[in-house]
């Protein structure tokens, strides 16, 4: 459930501790510093069981694609971490388990992580225009997520809640987090309360569907992904594609792992929000 790996030449990338998580920053010194360009920064969200080390390519990537366009109209940054319990940040792995795979508490566990994950990238947003490290100069700013499986369902949230976010991308992801769990909850014969339930009615994406017709969306879905089924989300995109600011597309004979012409439709996608 990890990214494809991307042959791609690596640009700059400068680890800080920002109050305690290990954050990325990837190409903050192909910045020109004497040009004040808007900036659009994107947070990178890796999917379960992964870590932000399977994200650094597509930041690299990124960058790279930014810089054939040097007549753009914006600059890129990327911020790439680890997510709730994965990564440097892991403390239970077990915990990262499906209920496939034998973990009955999976639907609290992954949905805890999804809320602070939000909070995260929140508090991020805050807080990384006051460190030191931040390129002088770079206040107008956009922020972003572009993120795969767990981290795209983190994306939809972050899109919902956070009124800063103004785009996204989403591989593999849905805004729909509570019928997906209701339903992996039946197919396993797990317990999954109602209290559970409206949280994530409560706190998910569909709680704030009018912000998120605000948000310039990029959802990208496999035919053949039996982990995120586009039929949970199919409806709900439909609706939000209405507002001229939500884009979608379904991809045949995949499943739940992005291909190369996945990333690239989605590398073209974000190249034409800094033009």
């Amino acid at each position: 459930m990890h990214p494809v790996p991307l042959k791609v030449d690596p640009v700059s990338i400068k680890h800080l501790q920002v109050a305690g998580l290990l954050v990325s920053i990837i190409g903050m010194e192909e910045l020109q510093q004497d040009c004040k360009r808007p900036t659009t920064v994107l947070f990178l969200l890796h999917g379960r069981i992964g870590s932000s080390a399977d994200m650094d390519p597509i930041g690299h990537r990124l960058i790279r694609e930014s810089l054939k366009h040097p007549d753009r109209s914006r600059d890129l940054l990327i911020i790439n971490l680890d997510l709730p319990n994965h990564g440097s940040r892991c403390v239970n792995p077990r915990r990262n388990n499906t209920l496939a795979t034998g973990n009955q508490s999976h639907s609290e566990d992954m949905w805890l992580q999804i809320r602070q994950a939000t909070r995260d990238v929140s508090f991020l947003i805050d807080t990384l225009p006051l460190i030191p490290d931040w390129p002088s100069g770079r206040v107008d700013l956009t922020w972003g997520t572009y993120g795969f499986s767990m981290g795209a369902h983190i994306g939809f949230i972050c899109a919902s809640l956070e009124p800063r976010i103004s785009l996204f991308v989403s591989i593999h992801g849905t805004p729909n987090l509570a019928i997906l769990g209701e339903i992996r909850a039946k197919e396993y014969k797990a317990y999954f309360s109602e209290q559970l339930f409206q949280d994530m009615v409560k706190h998910g994406a569909l709680g704030n569907m009018d912000r998120l017709r605000q948000v310039d969306i990029l959802s990208l879905h496999a035919d053949n992904d039996t982990l995120v089924p586009w039929s949970i989300s199919e409806s709900v995109l439909h609706d939000l594609s209405t507002s001229g600011r939500t884009s979608y597309k379904v991809y045949s004979g995949i499943g739940h792992v992005p291909t190369e012409e996945v990333l690239s439709d989605s590398f073209d996608w974000v190249m034409k929000r800094l033009k």
